[in-house]
């Protein structure tokens, strides 16, 4: 079951499908070694990885298992950052995940994006919880799930690159959702 094409407003932020002329801003913003370090992008990150996670986002899209958008702000369309949202097979919860490029950080862009995600997951998916699993080490990011009212359920099984990873999680109700 193909997810729609979105676009997601979250105060004053867009959430919207990557294109091919966003693939230098991508490829630039994935040189930062704190996205390589704590995000599934690749480590070095090369102009072809760009390339194919833009074919990828719209693969797995039709595919009906992610949802990959560019992060930006909706007045002037510059690009911050960029999320994803991967939901269970039942729909019932939905893993979210972020990164903003460096010179964007501070400006809420992240807090949006998950906001946001919240939002579409619960009203298009009928998820009822969301969840993110961060780095241990990942201040901002850590900081970024508490003040979008994450609870830390405590240490994720899984270590990502090397690291300990901590899980946190939120039930999505119609209170909760993209607040």
């Amino acid at each position: 079951m193909a997810i729609e094409t979105v676009e997601i407003e979250q105060g004053p932020f867009t959430l919207r499908p990557p294109t091919a002329t966003d693939i230098p801003w991508i490829f630039d913003a994935c040189q930062d070694p704190l996205i390589q370090r704590y995000t599934t992008v690749p480590s070095p990150y090369r102009a072809d990885d760009a390339v194919g996670w833009v074919r990828q986002a719209a693969t797995l899209r039709e595919e009906g298992v992610e949802l990959h958008l560019l992060v930006a702000l909706t007045e002037s369309g510059e690009l911050l950052g960029a999320a994803s949202i991967r939901p269970t097979p039942d729909r019932a919860r939905a893993e979210i995940g972020y990164w903003v490029e460096r010179y964007a950080r501070g400006r809420g862009a992240a807090s949006g994006a998950v906001l946001g995600l919240e939002a579409w997951a619960s009203a298009s998916l009928g998820a009822t919880e969301t969840f993110l699993r961060i780095a241990e080490e990942n201040d901002a990011s850590r900081r970024v799930a508490l003040r979008c009212g994450y609870r830390l359920e405590g240490p994720d099984p899984e270590p990502f690159r090397g690291l300990p990873v901590l899980r946190f999680s939120k039930r999505l109700d119609a209170r909760s959702a993209g607040e």
